[in-house]
């Protein structure tokens, strides 16, 4: 009979045992085994640990921690707040909130907002310009309320009846000029526009000092076409225009005589204006249209319907094998309303 055959394994583990197993046998056997210390003293040994200020590389880090104390002694303006509180109750400037968007994003809000629903596109073919200077703008209701216009709100025809009151900070020795345009009520051109409103060589902020180019007729949105956008420009002026050429007779209710175009209107003055203020709000249909048509226009009211195609229905089968149950109610001569799903 053969002898039994013995095998051994040594594993070394985590270099501090060395470990031997004997299969088939009886025996076992370990070493231990301890690190030798690095040659050499430890880093930083020699360093005091009371009296780091006393070191120059320590030292450094005084500066910063006086710098950190006193920003922290600083009034932050998420703690605010508190001065605000009042018996449980946060109070809130806006007028102060307000004044510090339109200093510092609000011209750039406008002008996004302005891309978005496509002022720029359509007036402008595609080039911006950032809003520097706040138009304001109120539609005068009763003698206690006004409607404001800011960045597509919704002002009805009835509201937009009279001329509204136009305000905008500028100096005294200024010149500028404000336009009111529609680019979305042409009846014959899509690509044209109707003007509403144009002043001229207003003098600072004086709205109603300033030459009437083409005096103010009401939005009057055609029924049936949706909402359409009403666009105030305020273009800074560098000296003053002679607006002869633009000049409409007043009163004008000729829709022929304000096709209008704001490019091209702004291509012909460019080199004596720049655009630098804007607002405009979204219109659609009323009964007061019916009234502008009629009185002011002296022209029938056009109204745009939409005539649904009649519904498509393909030729009987004979034998409609895995047609629906109420297949044959698609070809009744009678009009009764059916139901179901066909």
């Amino acid at each position: 009979m053969a002898a039994p055959l013995i095998r051994g394994v040594t594993l070394r583990v985590r270099a501090e045992f060395r470990v031997t197993w004997i299969y088939r046998g009886f025996g076992t056997s370990a070493t231990c085994c301890r690190r030798v210390a690095p040659l050499g003293p430890m880093p930083n040994m020699d360093i005091d640990m009371k009296n780091l200020d006393d070191l120059e590389k320590y030292r450094s880090y005084t500066r910063y921690l006086k710098v950190a104390g006193e920003e922290s002694r600083k009034v932050h303006w998420w703690k605010t707040y508190r001065q605000y509180l009042n018996q449980d109750e946060v109070s809130i400037p806006l007028d102060e909130v307000k004044a510090e968007w339109e200093r510092t994003s609000g011209p750039y809000d406008i002008q996004k907002v302005a891309e978005h629903y496509g002022v720029y596109q359509d007036l402008f073919h595609g080039a911006t310009f950032v809003p520097r200077i706040v138009l304001r703008v109120q539609y005068s209701l009763d003698e206690e309320h006004s409607l404001p216009v800011h960045r597509g709100n919704v002002v009805t025809p009835f509201e937009a009846t009279s001329q509204p009151e136009v305000t905008f900070e500028a100096e005294e020795s200024s010149l500028w000029t404000l336009l009111l345009t529609n680019p979305d009520g042409h009846l014959r051109d899509n690509d044209a526009e109707y003007v509403h409103w144009i002043v001229g060589n207003i003098p600072g902020n004086a709205v109603q000092s300033g030459e009437q180019i083409c005096h103010y007729l009401p939005p009057f949105p055609a029924k049936g076409t949706g909402y359409h956008r009403f666009i105030f420009i305020l273009f800074k002026q560098e000296r003053p225009i002679d607006f002869t050429e633009d000049c409409l007779p007043s009163p004008c209710h000729s829709l022929e005589s304000r096709t209008f175009q704001t490019f091209d209107f702004y291509r012909k003055h460019q080199d004596h204006m720049t655009p630098a203020g804007l607002a405009f709000f979204q219109s659609q249909w009323d009964n007061s249209v019916t009234h502008t048509f009629h009185q002011l226009l002296n022209m029938k009211e056009p109204v745009f319907e939409y005539d649904r195609p009649p519904v498509y229905h393909p030729p009987q089968k004979k034998y409609p094998h895995g047609e629906p149950v109420r297949y044959l109610d698609r070809y009744r001569d009678s009009q009764e309303t059916t139901y179901g799903i066909y």
